[in-house]
């Protein structure tokens, strides 16, 4: 006879499969979300917005719209003209910021937040997979300076496309994973800067 208030094993294993598996551990939770990053692509952008209007100022650029605003015969192609000036420097300013992605593997605004580039396993990315994780994030500028070089106006279009597709990539971090499109194509995640084993 079995004593009724002693549960017997059939019992425990009938109702454990109900049970969360505790032991699971989530290999990607230690990668950084979309908060943090985003926060991140905040900084680094007011920065190259400051740097673009120092730019502007150190060329003349500014004194120039300035002078457009305050006149009464002001035409959208003088507009349009003036802004093709910004957008080529600016371009280029910005792909020289987040060069530091390329070679140390963060910009300001991730190193400001104490985040940083790794490979998928957490440790430090080679540099091939930083190389092509800044290609695939920065593709719209190298198209639209090929387009400003060239004056291919179909390069824009193009570089438009790609600047919407990456945009789009980078909803992804709101997945399990937690990576980005370049960060698949590169094989990449972002984590805090202890996260990350030195290898």
């Amino acid at each position: 006879m079995t004593d009724s208030s002693t549960p017997n094993q059939s019992n425990y294993e009938q109702y454990a499969q109900y049970m969360p598996d505790y032991a699971y551990v989530n290999p990607y939770y230690n990668r950084v979300g979309f908060g943090k990053r985003f926060l991140a692509y905040f900084i680094d952008n007011f920065i190259i917005a400051l740097l673009v209007m120092l730019y502007m100022i150190l060329s003349g650029t500014l004194t120039e719209i300035m002078s457009m605003a305050t006149s009464n015969t002001v035409e959208i192609l003088d507009l349009f003209e003036h802004a093709a000036k910004i957008e080529l420097p600016g371009t280029i300013i910005g792909l020289i910021y987040f060069s530091t992605e390329l070679f140390f593997a963060f910009s300001f605004g991730k190193l400001t937040l104490g985040i940083r580039i790794g490979s998928e396993n957490a440790e430090n990315a080679q540099f091939s997979s930083l190389a092509i994780r800044y290609i695939v994030k920065n593709i719209s500028n190298v198209v639209s300076i090929a387009a400003a070089i060239t004056g291919f106006f179909l390069f824009g279009i193009l570089g438009s496309l790609l600047g919407f597709i990456v945009i789009i990539g980078c909803f992804f971090v709101l997945g399990q994973k937690r990576q980005a499109f370049q960060d698949m194509l590169a094989k990449t995640a972002v984590y805090l800067q202890e996260d990350i084993k030195q290898n």
